[in-house]
């Protein structure tokens, strides 16, 4: 697994693509603005598409579905309650239960 490398790292330039699962709206926003400020790749997931505009707009990518995140490196997510959270990894469609996922 790669690791997210930091502005002037000895560790090099190589940046992993890090990702966003939201059900909350707005919370995270700050981290992930500067995510996509760095230069990192970020997707975003959220049940209500316009959300996701403010991302798009700063250079971020909007996803369709948590599935579309499962060959990622690095995953956040922002949920309000447990169900909410196996919903978006274990559920239909979850990031978890994807059959395009990575096989470590």
């Amino acid at each position: 697994m790669r690791s997210v490398a930091q502005e002037g790292s000895e560790h090099g330039a190589e940046r992993t693509p890090a990702h966003r699962l939201d059900r909350r709206g707005a919370d995270g926003s700050t981290a992930r603005d500067r995510l996509v400020e760095a230069g990192h790749d970020v997707a975003i997931y959220n049940r209500t598409k316009a959300k996701t505009a403010p991302l798009v707009e700063r250079g971020g990518t909007a996803v369709d579905s948590p599935a579309e995140l499962a060959d990622r490196d690095v995953v956040f997510s922002m949920v309000s309650a447990s169900k909410d959270l196996l919903d978006i990894t274990t559920g239909d469609g979850g990031v978890l239960t994807a059959e395009s996922r990575r096989r470590c």
